[in-house]
């Protein structure tokens, strides 16, 4: 089975310090994964286009992910944090280990990555995150 680990992207980390990431104006997209056996999402991943083969394939799930709403930057006892609305999928009927929370303002570049522990199923039920 494929790795995925949990945590930003280090890519990311430095854009943020470029000014490259916009919080409230900027279009973030979370993205499914299910790993082939071979794969390794993780720090080093730098990009949407990284998924390939690897992204879910399924009824009620389009290529690409979904639209991240009330994307939203603050500042709590010192420590910067982004939130957003959890994003679901109503009728799908698909497998997924993870996801990928990507920037499609800016090229697809890769935020986020989150491991779910486990391979989770969902048959013709609403998949929230």
């Amino acid at each position: 089975m494929g790795t995925i680990t949990t945590g930003l992207c280090n890519s990311f980390k430095l854009e943020c310090l470029q000014g490259v990431h916009v919080f409230g104006t900027d279009i973030f997209k979370a993205a499914l994964i299910i790993p082939s056996p071979t794969a390794s999402f993780g720090a080093a991943s730098t990009n949407y286009a990284d998924l390939g083969a690897d992204e879910v394939i399924g009824v009620g799930y389009t290529a690409g992910g979904v639209i991240l709403t009330g994307v939203a930057a603050s500042l709590s006892s010192g420590v910067a944090i982004v939130t957003c609305d959890g994003p679901s999928w109503p009728a799908a009927i698909f497998n997924a280990r993870g996801v990928m929370i990507y920037n499609s303002s800016k090229s697809g570049k890769a935020v986020a990555l989150y491991d779910f522990g486990v391979d989770i199923t969902d048959s013709n039920g609403p998949f929230l995150l």
